[in-house]
């Protein structure tokens, strides 16, 4: 029971962390467009 707790935390932060790179990179995306005359 406690595995799977475990294992379903463990899949949602990497979700997390994909989201989160995924703001990261569009963010430094939009800076260079913004950056580029």
């Amino acid at each position: 029971m406690q595995a799977g707790i475990e294992k379903a935390r463990s899949a949602d932060d990497s979700v997390k962390e994909k989201e989160k790179k995924k703001a990261e990179a569009q963010e430094s995306q939009e800076h260079k467009a913004l950056t580029i005359p």
